[in-house]
């Protein structure tokens, strides 16, 4: 797959880029690939799936402790 490192991004590019990232729960390079292929490419992946997130979702840990002692 190539690859492409992108240098000399402005500090508001690459914190905007970031926090997109973050809310999107992909890394940089990934939401940085995408948004290109959005931009440039034909048929590319879109730059914004729907993503399916549950409000106030127990944690990982929350469900352990409940599976461990018959709750769910």
């Amino acid at each position: 797959m190539p690859s492409l490192l992108i240098k000399d991004l402005s500090a508001e590019t690459h914190q905007r880029l970031k926090d997109q990232a973050k809310a999107h729960h992909r890394s940089m390079q990934k939401e940085a690939a995408l948004l290109l292929n959005g931009l440039l490419g034909p048929g590319a992946l879109p730059a914004h799936p729907h993503r399916f997130v549950l409000p106030n979702a127990p944690s990982a840990a929350e469900l352990l402790v409940d599976l461990k002692s018959g709750q769910r």
